[in-house]
This record gives structure tokens, C-alpha cells and sequence, in this order.
């Protein structure tokens, strides 16, 4: 079976983003990786305590920390769903915590075990002071 490699992907067009039934390789798995962020200066180690995040209800997704750059990564899935009749959905993320950072990039991303359409208004993480130079 042929399949669809090396294109565009035409967003918001269909559930399949050009997935065949038999193709394999064709397979998108979305993400957004912010750029590395310095938040202490090169000179000072922080922590992050634990984060929230403002979705639309029924999202799920994948919220990824990374620290110096690869050093250490943290994944924790969000399932944002409403308990009542609500559109949005704020979801409290206690195990997001990493620990000694210089920099630290974030990364959201489609869940792999249920990958759906998701959109994320607003990321906040209460970041924590650890060493100064």
C-alpha cells in the first residue's frame, strides 16, 4: 500500500489528517514546544512546584517539562473533563514538579493512548527559588 510521507498536513479537515486505512507511516501526532525559558538567570537553580491548566472541557492531553535542555523530562496527562455543563475546565496538575532548574521548556502535546482534538487557553506553573549563586 502506498503511503502519505514527506506533505502538508491540511488541518482541521477531517479526524483522519490523511491517515489511509493499511498506512502506517502517515500517522500526526501534534505538539508545542515553547522555547527555553530562563526564569532565575544563569546564575540561579529553581523549581517547579506544580502547575494548572485553563482547556476547553473534553481535551486531553499531554503536558511535558523539560529541564537544561534535556537534562530531565516530566510527562503528566491532562483529562479535562466537566463535571457539569461547563465549556472550559480548569485542571490542577499536582505531580508536575521538577526540581534544580537553569532553563526549562514546555511541551504540550496529543495524548498517544487517545488522541483527539484538544485546545489549551492558559499554562501557569508556581515556580520556587532554590540556589543562588
Amino acid at each position: 500500500m502506498a503511503t502519505i510521507t514527506d506533505v502538508i498536513q491540511r488541518c482541521d479537515t477531517g479526524t483522519t489528517d490523511a491517515h489511509t486505512v493499511g498506512d502506517t507511516l502517515s500517522g500526526y501526532t501534534g505538539k508545542v514546544r515553547s522555547r527555553p525559558y530562563f526564569l532565575a538567570g544563569l546564575f540561579n537553580r529553581y523549581g517547579i512546584l506544580d502547575g494548572s491548566v485553563l482547556s476547553l472541557a473534553g481535551s486531553r492531553f499531554v503536558v511535558k517539562l523539560t529541564r537544561d535542555f534535556g537534562l530531565e523530562t516530566i510527562s503528566v496527562t491532562v483529562n479535562a473533563t466537566a463535571t457539569a455543563s461547563e465549556t472550559h475546565v480548569i485542571s490542577a496538575i499536582d505531580n508536575l514538579s521538577i526540581a534544580e532548574a537553569f532553563a526549562l521548556q514546555v511541551e504540550f502535546a496529543d495524548d498517544p493512548n487517545n488522541i483527539q482534538a484538544w485546545r489549551l487557553f492558559q499554562f501557569v506553573a508556581s515556580m520556587e527559588k532554590e540556589q543562588t549563586a
